[in-house]
C-alpha cells in the first residue's frame, strides 16, 4: 500500500514538475515579448521605489506588476525571475487540481485531461508574463472549488450552505484575476453566482455578500497602496479610461469575424478535439443526445463559467491567440465529465477512440513544440543586437527613449526610459480620448530629459519626416508626434541601424 501511495504521489507531481521545468527553461534564455517587456519594466520600477501608472505608463492591472516585482526580487533583477514565479504558481495550482480530481475520476482520465490541457495551453501561449498566464492558476483553483462544492455530499445534511472559507477563496481568486485583467474574471464570477443560486438556497444573499466583501477588502488594499504612491489618478486614467476606449474599437461585424476566427483555432486544440470525439462516440453508444447530457451530469456552474470565459475571449476585436488561454481551466472539467461516460462504452469503441486521440495528440504535440520554439527564440528584429549596442555605448544612468512598442529593449539592456510613457501607443492610439495629452507629456519628458539615445522601430512607427503617415491604420497614427519628431531631427542623428531599429544619438554627446 505504501509503495502504491508513493507511486501515485510521484505521478501527480510529474505534471507540476513538467510545467515548472518548461517555464524555467524558457525564462532562462527566451526573447522577451512586447507586453512582457512593459510588465518587467514596471516591476523593476516598483523595486526601485517607484509606482505603476505614474512612473511607468501601462493599462494592465496592478497585480501583474506586483508579481513581476516579486519575481525580479527573487532573481535579483534577472529577467528569468517572473517567468519562473509564473510557472511555480501554475505548477502548485495544477498539483492541487490533480490530487483532488482523482477522488472523482480515474487516474487515466485525470492524466489524459492534464496532457490535453498542457498541449492546448502551450499552443495558445505567445509569451511569458501575460495576464492570461498569470491568471491561469487562480482560475484552476476557483473552478476546482466550485466543482468540489457542487459535488459535496454534505449539502443534504448542512442545509444547502456553501462553506464560508470556499467563498472567501473564490472572492480572492476573482480579485487577483480582476486586477490583472477584468475580462478574464467574468467566467469565475458567473460560475460563483450560479453556484450560490443553486447550492446556497438557504441563504443566497449571505453567500454573495461574503464573496463581494472579499473583493471589496482586496480592492481597498490595492487602492490604498496606489493612493499612498500618488498613482491612483493615473490608475483610473490608464486602467479604466484607456481600457474602455480600447474595448470600444471594432464594429459588430469585426468582432464576429475575430470571434469566428478564434473559434476555428479553438477547435484545433486537443481539449476541444477530445470533447468532440468523446461526444461522437458516446452519442453512437447512447443513440440520443438527451441521454448523453442527462447521464453525464453536467456541472452547471462550471458550464456557465465556460460560457463567460468564451464570450469575453471571443468578443474582443483583436483575436490574439493568448486571449483563449482563459477558456482552458473550465474546459478541463467539462471534458473530464464527459470522459467518465466512457466507462459504459463497449471496449472496442474505447480502444478506437483512444487510438484516434493518441495519434492526434502525438501530431499536435510535435507541432506545438515547434511553434513554441519559433515564438520564444526567434529574434528577427535583432533585439539582442540593440541591447549589446546600448550596453557598450551607454551607462546605467543614461536614459533611452523608445519610439514604438519595444519597452523590452530597456529591460534587456537594463536602461531607463526618459519618460514614464515607455512606448508610444498612448500617444498614437486614435481611439484613446486623451492621446494628444499623452503626446504632449511624452514630448515634454523627452525634451526635458534629453535621452542619450532614441530608438525607433522602422516597422512599428512612421519615418520621422513623415509622421502623419498613419502607420497601424485604422487604430494608430503618429500624427500627434509631429512636433516631437521635428525636435528629434534637429537635435539627434542616426548613429546605427541594427535589424529593424534605427538608433538616434544626441548631437550634444
Amino acid at each position: 500500500m505504501s509503495r502504491l501511495k508513493n507511486k501515485t504521489w510521484m505521478s501527480d507531481l510529474s505534471f507540476p514538475l513538467l510545467i515548472l521545468s518548461i517555464h524555467a527553461f524558457i525564462s532562462a534564455n527566451h526573447v522577451v515579448g512586447n507586453d512582457e517587456g512593459v510588465a518587467l519594466y514596471t516591476g523593476r520600477v516598483i523595486l526601485e521605489g517607484g509606482a505603476p501608472y505614474s512612473d511607468s505608463w501601462d493599462h494592465k492591472g496592478p497585480i501583474i506588476y506586483f508579481f513581476n516585482a516579486l519575481g525580479l526580487w527573487v532573481s535579483q533583477g534577472a529577467i528569468w525571475g517572473p517567468g519562473v514565479l509564473e510557472g511555480l504558481l501554475l505548477a502548485l495550482a495544477f498539483y492541487v487540481l490533480v490530487r483532488h480530481l482523482r477522488r472523482f475520476w480515474s487516474s487515466f482520465i485525470v492524466y489524459l485531461v492534464s496532457v490535453l490541457f498542457l498541449i492546448s495551453y502551450y499552443f495558445f501561449m505567445e509569451s511569458l508574463n501575460l495576464t492570461e498566464s498569470w491568471n491561469l492558476g487562480f482560475q484552476l483553483i476557483a473552478y476546482l472549488l466550485i466543482f468540489l462544492e457542487s459535488n459535496r455530499k454534505e449539502f443534504s445534511e448542512s442545509g444547502n450552505t456553501i462553506r464560508v472559507g470556499t467563498l472567501i477563496i473564490l472572492g480572492l481568486s476573482f480579485s487577483f484575476i480582476f486586477y490583472t485583467r477584468p475580462n478574464n474574471s467574468m467566467g469565475v464570477l458567473l460560475a460563483t453566482l450560479t453556484l450560490c443560486i443553486l447550492y446556497n438556497k438557504d441563504n443566497i444573499a449571505r453567500g454573495m455578500l461574503v464573496f463581494f466583501l472579499t473583493f471589496f477588502f482586496f480592492s481597498t488594499l490595492v487602492l490604498v497602496y496606489l493612493h499612498s504612491k500618488g498613482s491612483l489618478i493615473y490608475f483610473i486614467e490608464q486602467y479604466i479610461v484607456y481600457n474602455l476606449d480600447y474595448s470600444s474599437v471594432g464594429s459588430v461585424a469585426l468582432r464576429l469575424e475575430t470571434a469566428s476566427h478564434s473559434l476555428f483555432r479553438l477547435l484545433q486544440t486537443p481539449l476541444t478535439v477530445c470533447l468532440i470525439v468523446t461526444l461522437i462516440f458516446v452519442k453512437l453508444e447512447r443513440r440520443s443526445w438527451h441521454l448523453v447530457f442527462k447521464n453525464a451530469n453536467i456541472n452547471l456552474p462550471i458550464l456557465m463559467g465556460l460560457l463567460g470565459d468564451s464570450i469575453f475571449s471571443f468578443l474582443s476585436a483583436r483575436g490574439y491567440l493568448h486571449y483563449m488561454i482563459i477558456i482552458l481551466p473550465s474546459s478541463i472539467f467539462i471534458v473530464g465529465i464527459f470522459l467518465t461516460e466512457l466507462r459504459q462504452m463497449r471496449l472496442n469503441s474505447r480502444h478506437v477512440m483512444f487510438l484516434t486521440l493518441g495519434v492526434y495528440i502525438s501530431l499536435v504535440g510535435t507541432f506545438v513544440a515547434g511553434k513554441m520554439f519559433d515564438r520564444f527564440y526567434s529574434d528577427p528584429g535583432n533585439l539582442k543586437g540593440v541591447a549589446r549596442f546600448l550596453d557598450s555605448k551607454s551607462q546605467g544612468i543614461d536614459t533611452v527613449q523608445i519610439l514604438g512598442s519595444e519597452t523590452r529593449v530597456l529591460v534587456i539592456a537594463d536602461r531607463k526610459s526618459s519618460s514614464s510613457i515607455t512606448y508610444t501607443h498612448p500617444a498614437t492610439s486614435l481611439f484613446y480620448r486623451n492621446a494628444k495629452e499623452a503626446a504632449l507629456k511624452l514630448e515634454d519628458d523627452v525634451k526635458r530629459q534629453s535621452p542619450r539615445f532614441i530608438i525607433r522601430n522602422i516597422k512599428g512607427t512612421c519615418e520621422l519626416k513623415s509622421a502623419s503617415c498613419g502607420i497601424g491604420k485604422p487604430d494608430y497614427s503618429d500624427e500627434n508626434l509631429i512636433s516631437l519628431y521635428s525636435w528629434i531631427i534637429s537635435n539627434y542623428e542616426i548613429t546605427q541601424e541594427i535589424g529593424d531599429y534605427e538608433i538616434w544619438e544626441s548631437k550634444r554627446q
